[in-house]
């Protein structure tokens, strides 16, 4: 199909169509696995940052993973005490 460009462009057309009519359609399941993805590569590599430091190079993989896994949680909680407070405040203005 080299020598048919309408055709070619037709189906690219198509085809991105599909994929963000798919996109749009699977938010709602989409969005939590890339959320994940995300957050298990910051959580990864702060791991393996933390391993280089001098004094905790000593501890075990899974001290490292243990401690970025605990900033991480309090960093989780801090901003929703954040967005809590917030709407709370807004609830009050209205």
């Amino acid at each position: 199909m080299k020598n048919a460009p309408f055709l070619n462009l037709v189906l690219a057309i198509a085809l991105v169509i599909m994929v963000g009519w798919l996109l749009i359609a699977g938010r709602p399941l989409l969005l939590p696995i890339f959320a994940a993805i995300i957050s298990l590569y910051l959580l990864v590599t702060a791991a393996e940052a933390l391993a280089r430091v001098p004094v905790l190079d000593a501890l075990p993989a899974v001290a490292h993973r243990l401690i970025v896994l605990a900033v991480f949680l309090v960093a989780i909680v801090a901003c929703a005490v954040v967005v809590v407070a917030t709407g709370e405040e807004i609830i009050a203005l209205l």
